[in-house]
């Protein structure tokens, strides 16, 4: 954790490497199974499409849903991807926060466990009395 100005860089830079890492891991998974990525905007895509073909007269195509198991490997690859892009943001911001102003950045509270968390948050209540 760092102070506030890191944390605002580290999001302008996830954003571009968010879209590049997604558009990488659709083009991945698209070569690695032959078809799309499950997504609620391809099923979207699909409805629209047969209610189309229904106004024109013809017979609905039906509609593609994924198996379980590419649905549940989409959304571990999608989040271990946010992980990546949050890590790498994070890191650059400390890193461009160390060349630009010499020094590190501000530290944040780390904490290693939920003993930690509770001391802290007794010892803020205190305060406030």
């Amino acid at each position: 954790m760092a102070g506030t100005g890191v944390k605002i860089l580290a999001g302008l830079i996830a954003i571009p490497l968010n879209k590049f890492v997604s558009s990488r891991l659709e083009s991945s998974w698209r070569s690695a199974t032959g078809t799309e990525p499950p997504s609620l905007q391809r099923r979207k895509e699909q409805e629209k499409a047969n209610k189309e073909a229904e106004k024109l007269g013809l017979l609905p195509r039906p509609i593609e849903e994924p198996k379980l198991a590419d649905a549940l490997m989409w959304a571990a690859l999608t989040a271990m991807s946010i992980i990546v892009v949050n890590y790498a943001a994070e890191r650059s911001a400390q890193e461009a926060h160390r060349i630009f102003a010499g020094t590190n950045p501000p530290p944040g509270v780390a904490l290693t466990s939920s003993t930690e968390v509770g001391r802290l948050e007794a010892i803020r209540a205190t305060k406030r009395l």
